[in-house]
Parts: structure tokens; sequence; C-alpha cells
């Protein structure tokens, strides 16, 4: 095994059932971070309306991932109610920059967070980000699901990425194809991610400025689409493109 080079990490992870699950698994292999910034869902009645399709699927995901890890998570209790953490609405706010610069971590790995600011990048360690997609491809919201509502199937995956100032963009560390062969598969893609991410973690933890810059190759942003949230159209897509697979399966 290389060695541990960030033994001081901190990570910035979203609120859901996915990012809980990742934690979980960090802990059990003997990982704990120096400290956690959970950034806190959007209120999900503010989000139906303001983006139905993306958001309706997230519930039934978040329903499904629920039910998968309902053991795990009660578990899971007891190794997160003594982890250094805070709670933020938005990854920008103060309280985030200072705990950042108490605990001066050499990486601050990113899985679940909105657009992070200069400010904070400019605090002195390795930022890296988990995107839910391969990149090249699709950048921003929901890239697995237009991935799939496109037809681009090899883009439907994980990619880790330096973090810089555009959303993203940054150099490209490694990535990881995920098969969807079914709905029910959908429902359970974030799930696999999370635990594919869990299990990959120790990787990134033996990175210094020298490997990254061995291993890291440049994203060409013009490779990639940027994409918001899905719409009730491309949903349909998606659903009858995995119809389609299964029926030619």
């Amino acid at each position: 095994m290389s060695k541990i080079v960030h033994k001081h990490f901190v990570l910035i992870l979203g609120s859901s059932i996915r990012h809980s699950l990742f934690l979980y698994e960090i802990l059990r292999c003997g990982f704990v971070p120096k400290a956690i910034v959970v950034v806190k869902s959007k209120n999900p009645v503010r989000q139906l309306r303001k983006s139905p399709s993306s958001t309706i699927i997230s519930i039934l995901q978040t329903t499904y991932e629920f039910i998968r890890t309902f053991f795990s998570m009660r578990s899971a209790k007891r190794f997160m109610n003594k982890l250094n953490f805070i709670e933020v609405n938005d990854v920008n706010d103060n309280k985030v920059l200072e705990l950042l610069l108490v605990n001066d971590p050499s990486l601050v790995f990113v899985y679940g967070s909105n657009i992070i600011k200069a400010e904070l990048l400019d605090i002195d360690a390795l930022w890296l980000n988990a995107h839910g997609g391969i990149l090249p491809g699709y950048r921003g919201l929901d890239s697995n699901l237009w991935a799939i509502a496109e037809n681009k199937l090899d883009k439907v995956g994980v990619t880790v990425h330096v973090v810089n100032s555009r959303v993203d963009a940054g150099d490209i560390i490694w990535t990881e194809g995920v098969e969807v062969k079914s709905i029910l598969s959908l429902f359970g893609i974030r799930l696999k991610i999370a635990q594919i991410m869990a299990f990959k973690f120790i990787y990134f933890l033996t990175f210094d400025s020298c490997n990254i810059s061995k291993v890291a190759y440049r994203h060409n942003v013009k490779e990639s689409t940027y994409k918001s949230s899905i719409d009730a159209r491309a949903l349909v897509k998606v659903l009858a493109n995995l119809l389609n697979r299964k029926e030619q399966a």
C-alpha cells in the first residue's frame, strides 16, 4: 500500500443518505476526518416548484437509498455522533472558512455541495471533487440522467477532479463507469457511486503534489456540455432508453 499523505483531511458532503453511507464506509475503514462540513439540502417544496422532474426522480432515488441502507445507517450513528462537524446552508458560509483555517487540512474532499467560491479555494490544500458523471461529458447537475437521456451510456459513472473556479472543469484524476440496465438500477445509481467512492477514497489519501501531476490530465471543457436540472422531456427519454435497453437484453 502507498504511504498515506493526507492524515489531516476535511470532507465537504451533502446531507443525503448516500453521503452518509460514503462517510460511514470511510469510518469503518479507520479513516477519520479532522472535520466535516455538511451542506444541507434545499427546501424540497421550493425545489419541486423550480425543478419538478429532477426533484421527483431524486425523491424516488432517496426512498430506494433509505430502504437499502436502513440498518447500516442505524449502525452509523454511533460513529457520526463523535465527529467534529458543522451544518451550513451554503458551503461559502464564513463558518466553513473558519473551520478550514483552524483545522489546516492538506486535503479537502468535496462530495455534494453548491459552487465553491475563490475565497475558500485560496485555502492551501489539495481540493478534489466527486462528480456524478464521466468527464469529459456532462458538467453541472443531473449529469448521469442527461447521459442516459441522450443515450451516451459510456458517460454514466463518477469522476474525481481537481476543484477550480469553474464548475466541474478541473484536471481529471480518476473516472469509473457504472452500468445502468434498468429503471430499478437507475434508482440505485447514486448509492452505487457512493460505495465506489468510499472504497476508492484511500487512493486519494496517498496523493501529493508530485503524483497528482503524473496522474491528472487536463479536462478540455469544450468536450463537455454544461447542464442544469433535468426537465420532463429529458426524463421521459431516460425512461424510454432504459426500457429499450431492457427489451434488447
